[in-house]
């Protein structure tokens, strides 16, 4: 489950009706899946909806995902959005 991968943070919150939604984002830059430089300049945000398995009630799972530029200019990759195994 995402909550223990080291470097990223949650948040919770209810939602109107008694909903559980937990947000969690990453705290750290990434490097270019391309080339490997560190990213230091954000493009966008986005959220994405995970599936998850209800459990003591609704619960809603969102992964607050980054687009970054690469800023490398030899590399092909111009921005790539966060991705965990």
């Amino acid at each position: 489950m995402i909550f223990n991968l080291p470097d990223y943070r949650h948040r919770h919150r209810r939602a109107p009706g008694g909903a559980r939604h937990v947000t969690v984002e990453s705290t750290f830059p990434p490097g270019c899946p391309s080339c490997g430089v560190i990213a230091s300049r954000v493009k966008e945000r986005r959220c994405q909806r995970l599936p998850d398995i209800p459990v003591a009630g609704a619960v809603v799972l969102l992964w607050d995902k980054r687009r970054w530029f690469c800023d490398e200019y030899l590399c092909e990759r111009k921005s790539f959005c966060e991705a965990t195994p």
